[in-house]
């Protein structure tokens, strides 16, 4: 139920009554109507039995609808409705009503509507429709619709959520109720009565003449009321056959009304079976556009919470940028301050002082003497490089000398080797002898540990470690102490002719020992020669002597340990003595800075101090001046006074009143300044002048105070940077001087180990190892904190991430993995992010086709958003993005030649754009126009051309796998020189297809981490999907996806191998889907937006540009031209492709079979027939007309 287009009350299952309300009814009437409302049963009870159950039973809503016209009197064709009650009085009636009926009944059930208002009412009925209650007294019947209270028309409706539109439409026709009395009738009693009256007035009086006329006008009159009475019998004869004839006219015309009403109401069915197909497609077609306004609602929500969040970020720099404004000006403001102050240092600068140049001097000749000191240590590494140089070549020629020694003791090991068994019985006799001996020698040492010598070169040894403690500590007292009380310091002049005589003896015992080993040597070898029992003997003599010659060796290390040391001390010397020195300058420095900071204070301050006296004089003068005006102008008002009277010849009391007046009024002005600057005047002029002035000099005064606060803060700033000069320089200087101590206490046997080490950390490709191996070298080096974490953020690498799945290094090497290899397989790259990466000459690409492959990439890049955004316009049904893997399609496609059969799956846009496919054909199988190949049967992005060899895509995972293992046996048996190329994901590699297909054919695997949202570490616990290379005996590569030029490099290997082997290749094209999985994915559901920004920062586009930047084949200018010509092809394309119509429907039957089959035949029937006769409702004018 509605007012004025508002609904304002509503029931599901239950009765809708319509009240209507006679003048003589009552209480009983209302108690009477609600008892029979709730307890008459019209309903289906719960077994389903008819007229079972009543609305209080069935607990439905009751509807009460105020409705005057069903009393009505039809009067003619005028309706008359004086029956009804008025409405003053019907209202508090109809109000009673409601409150009695929710009193028997469940309040919340009953609704009503509005009484006295214009109300549009909506009834849906079902089962016996309409039934009439009357109250006792006034009982009627009526079966089109009823009222309620005197008539209450109760409508039974059992369908819910039924909406009230409209009333007033159903009209009530009560029972006609005819008078059964007539005009003559009425005649008669009235004459009757007249006679009585007559009778009983005149009784007495009449006469019987009287009696008699009286009796005779009776008779006149029963005559008359015969004949009229035979005469209304004849017109009822006579009415009552016409009215006969009338019914069996009417019969008839109710039979015709009856055939006529069977054939409407079966056209009414036949049409109403066809409303509800019309009602049933546009449910489905609207249930269609919901769902579509659904994903459109959704898809603007978050457009709108993308706004809002991009607004508010917007709001955000917007207030920051404010803020740098606002700073902005104000460092423009220091900005020209600091300028002018540099134009004022730059003219003081222009004025060198004299200790400056005398400091320029000192300083050019300090720099010549540094270059000539390290022009002096170059040369000195110079002639160490030549010695060390003579050093190796006298090395090699030693080992040489050893190596033929060598062989001559092979060949004598031969010899002895011969003569071994005769020798059997001495050896085992020497063996005795040498047990013997070996006792007897253990007795002596046992026996000669207090030898005198052995106490002396303990003693040598203590001594030298006491000296070296000497000259590594500064504070030395204790050792110098320890030194002077055993009497061990020389201290005697001729030391160094000692020294010089004891090398001497040194060098001519090193020249006696060496001739004594090479005589011992000769020795050796005749006794070794002649017997074996001597060459015993021979060796305890050389072994003696050779302990000898290494107790010269050490001795000979030692000093020269000890002159190194002694070389270090002087050099720590030089350096803290430089140091000390920088020191003393920087304080000299510092101290003429202050003391010239303190200079400028002190004249400023005295500036300040005169400016202030000027200042207090030029106030002074300027008062004196306002004081002998101030008199000048008294004596003019004096002499004033005095010419007044003259100038008056007529003077009278008035005038004279007048100049009393006049004087009064002027007296009190005593100055004239004052005066004026009440007078809203301006001051005097000279005085504006002297304040102009005053604050002139107040203005240059305070300028110059900043000016020189300024100075002082640069000042300031330049002492903090010479500071942290020095600090730098100190810190550098300690480094080395640590460097050089530990270079000092450096072990050799340390060189041989760290060169172990560093083979294995170039040769091993175990990260963990590397890791280890390092810590090793930094141990053995000791490295500093900084160089430390220097080199460990140089091995991990730059922030390049880490493809998904997989943890393993790169390589720059082709090189395929057979089933044999256990460890991970490396990635093949040839370009690096981080690096401007520059081919070798025998690698390189023609530059026509780098760059056309370049544009290439754009383009499908470009192709991409504009599609995306199409879809999101509701233009297109459905988009899958190439958006991260250009570098993979692009780079296998260059490889290929129209010979290579290609099966894609649905991500490869890219190859067939690179074989020449144009755009616009794109755009037809998108929009699914006539001139689309598929006609327009395909979902969008499932492309195919014959001409180009690519076979049409298809939505079922991995179907393609096991076609392309056909069509590459069929080339194997034509001996084609071509190759078959299958494209699949890591969420193909998981279904039984590819494991069949994995037995037979090569295949392009596109690794990009995420099966739709399954990562890819969820679906193998492998090596990735390159492992399953192996076990199915295929050669296997991996290459990273993101680098056009290692896909190119390894997809043109890959099909030679296939060519001339005629074996199958696996390829793993490593990379990242940096868009969603399709137009119906949402990937930040599964995935970070971190891990998405961390690969938005390396896609392949921006790797394959810094290439072509690098050969000076690519610019910005290109880029935007690119782009700018691309967008405008695409988007022409679009709008020819939404212009053309779509397939005619019958291509869904003619373009399949050769020939028709009959089942076909019959449907395509039945469908034209369905168009024919619901043409409106299908937009077929959007179709193409059959040829």
């Amino acid at each position: 139920m509605s007012v004025d287009g508002e609904v304002i009350s509503s029931i599901g299952n239950g009765l809708c009554v319509l009240i209507g309300i006679k003048r003589d009814d009552g209480a009983a009437d209302i108690k009477y109507i609600v008892r029979k409302i709730l307890n008459t049963k019209i309903f289906d009870d719960a077994k389903g039995k008819k007229w079972g159950a009543s609305v209080a039973d069935k607990k439905y809503e009751i509807l009460c609808i105020s409705q005057f016209t069903l009393y009505h009197v039809l009067k003619g064709n005028k309706l008359d409705f004086h029956r009804a009650m008025p409405a003053q009085e019907s209202e508090p009636f109809y109000i009673n009503f409601l409150t009695e009926l929710r009193k028997e009944y469940v309040p919340e059930l009953v609704k009503d509507g509005k009484f006295g208002a214009m109300m549009e009412v909506c009834i849906q009925n079902s089962g016996p429709v309409t039934l009439e209650i009357e109250s006792p007294t006034k009982s009627t019947c009526n079966d089109n619709t009823g009222n309620v209270e005197n008539k209450k028309m109760l409508t039974n409706k059992e369908i819910a959520g039924t909406e009230i539109k409209n009333t007033e439409d159903t009209s009530r026709v009560d029972k006609s109720k005819i008078d059964e009395s007539s005009i003559p009738k009425n005649d008669i009693s009235t004459n009757q009565r007249q006679t009585r009256e007559s009778q009983t007035d005149h009784e007495d009086t009449e006469t019987t003449e009287q009696l008699k006329n009286q009796l005779g006008v009776l008779m006149n009159q029963l005559a008359t009321l015969s004949a009229e009475k035979s005469k209304m019998e004849a017109n009822f004869q006579m009415d009552k056959k016409q009215l006969r004839s009338e019914r069996d006219e009417c019969e008839k015309v109710i039979k015709d009304l009856k055939d006529r009403l069977k054939k409407a109401q079966n056209v009414n069915h036949s049409e109403i079976e066809n409303v509800k197909c019309k009602l049933i497609m546009e449910r489905h077609d609207r249930e269609k556009e919901h769902a579509d306004f659904v994903k459109k609602m959704r898809e603007l929500q978050k457009l709108l919470y993308d706004e809002q969040r991009s607004k508010e970020q917007l709001e955000g720099q917007l207030k920051t940028h404010l803020a740098n404004k606002t700073q902005c000006k104000i460092l423009e403001a220091e900005l020209e301050i600091t300028k002018t102050k540099l134009k004022q240092a730059e003219e003081a600068a222009k004025e060198t002082p004299p200790h400056l140049l005398s400091l320029q001097a000192e300083m050019a000749v300090m720099k010549k003497q540094h270059l000539n000191a390290i022009r002096e240590e170059q040369k000195r590494a110079a002639a160490a490089e030549q010695q060390a140089r003579g050093s190796v070549i006298m090395h090699e020629a030693r080992v040489a000398g050893l190596e033929a020694r060598l062989a001559e003791l092979s060949e004598i090991v031969g010899g002895y080797d011969r003569l071994r068994q005769q020798d059997q019985l001495a050896i085992q006799k020497l063996k005795d002898q040498l047990a013997a001996l070996q006792d007897t020698e253990h007795s002596e040492v046992v026996t000669s540990s207090n030898h005198p010598e052995e106490i002396i070169s303990k003693i040598k040894s203590l001594y030298t470690r006491l000296l070296d403690l000497d000259n590594k500590k500064r504070d030395s007292t204790y050792v110098k102490s320890l030194l002077n009380i055993l009497d061990l310091r020389d201290e005697h002049p001729d030391y160094k002719e000692k020294y010089d005589a004891l090398l001497q003896e040194f060098e001519d015992y090193k020249h006696q020992a060496t001739c004594k080993y090479n005589m011992s040597s000769n020795v050796l070898r005749s006794t070794q020669q002649q017997r074996h029992s001597l060459s015993l003997m021979h060796d305890k003599d050389h072994d003696k002597t050779q302990l000898n010659l290494l107790k010269v060796h050490n001795s000979n290390l030692e000093e020269r340990i000890r002159m190194i040391n002694n070389e270090m001390i002087s050099k720590e010397r030089v350096l803290q003595e430089q140091l000390e020195h920088q020191q003393k300058l920087f304080q000299e420095e510092r101290s003429k800075l202050e003391h010239t900071l303190h200079q400028k204070d002190n004249e400023y301050r005295n500036r300040i101090s005169i400016l202030e006296q000027q200042l207090l004089r030029q106030r002074e003068r300027s008062m004196a001046l306002v004081e002998e005006k101030d008199k000048e102008i008294l004596t003019l008002k004096a002499s004033f006074r005095a010419l007044l009277p003259n100038k008056e010849t007529s003077g009278t009391t008035e005038n004279k009143a007048h100049l009393k007046r006049y004087e009064n009024t002027i007296e009190p002005v005593t100055d004239l300044v004052t005066g004026l600057l009440t007078n809203d005047s301006p001051p005097i002029l000279h005085y504006t002048q002297e304040l102009a002035r005053k604050e002139v000099q107040v203005s240059s005064s305070r300028k110059k105070i900043l000016e020189l606060e300024a100075t002082m803060r640069e000042q300031q700033r330049e002492m903090l940077h010479m500071k942290e000069q020095q600090q730098e320089e100190i810190k550098k200087l300690k480094a080395h001087i640590t460097r050089l101590e530990a270079c000092k206490s450096r072990e050799g046997a340390n060189l041989e180990y760290l060169k172990n080490v560093f083979i294995n950390y170039l040769t091993t490709n175990d990260a963990s190892s590397k890791r280890h191996m390092l810590n090793a070298i930094s141990t053995v080096l000791r490295f500093t904190s900084d160089e430390l974490s220097k080199t460990k953020q140089y091995s991990t690498g730059s922030s390049e991430p880490q493809f998904l799945g997989i943890n393993t290094n790169f390589t720059d090497s082709v090189q395929f993995v057979n089933g044999d290899s256990y460890e991970p397989i490396p990635i093949y790259r040839v370009l690096e992010f981080s690096q401007k990466a520059k081919l070798p000459e025998d690698k390189k690409l023609n530059d026509a086709y780098l760059v056309k492959m370049y544009r290439d990439m754009v383009t499908l890049s470009v192709m991409d958003k504009i599609m995306y955004e199409s879809h999101r316009q509701g233009r297109i049904s459905f988009y899958m993005t190439n958006t991260g893997e250009e570098a993979v399609q692009i780079g296998s496609a260059a490889a290929l030649t129209l010979e290579d059969k290609i099966y894609a799956q649905y991500r490869e846009a890219g190859v067939l754009l690179h074989r020449g496919y144009p755009l616009v054909k794109f755009m037809n199988q998108c929009y699914g126009n006539c001139e689309d190949d598929g006609k327009g049967r395909q979902m969008p992005v499932h492309y195919g051309s014959k001409e180009l060899n690519f076979t049409t895509i298809s939505s079922p995972l991995t179907t393609q796998l096991p076609q392309a293992v056909g069509a590459a046996y069929a080339f194997k048996l034509d001996k084609k020189n071509g190759c078959v190329v299958c494209y699949f994901g890591e969420g193909a590699a998981s279904e039984g297809d590819a494991h069949a297909a994995f037995n037979f054919a090569a295949t392009l695997s596109r690794n990009n981490g995420y099966a739709i949202s399954t990562p890819a570490r969820e679906q193998f616990k492998g090596d990735g999907i390159a492992a399953k290379g192996p076990a199915y005996g295929i050669n296997t590569i991996r290459v990273d996806g993101n680098d056009v030029i290692a896909m190119y490099n390894v997809t043109k290997s890959a099909k030679k191998f296939c060519v001339t082997q005629q074996k199958p290749v696996l390829i793993e094209a490593m990379t990242y889907r940096l868009g969603h999985h399709s137009t119906s994915d949402d990937s930040t559901a599964y995935r970070s937006i971190d891990e998405i920004a961390q690969w938005n920062a390396h896609p392949p586009l921006a790797k394959f540009r810094l290439y072509l930047e690098s050969l000076g084949l690519w610019c910005e200018k290109r880029e935007q031209e690119l782009i700018n010509s691309t967008k405008k092809e695409i988007l022409r394309a679009i709008e020819d492709a939404e212009q053309k119509s779509k397939p005619h429907w019958e291509n869904l039957f003619t373009d399949v079979y050769k020939e028709i089959p009959d089942h076909i035949r019959k449907q395509m029937s039945l469908m034209e027939k369905h168009l024919e006769e619901f043409k409106e409702h299908y937009p077929l004018s959007s179709f193409t007309h059959t040829k």
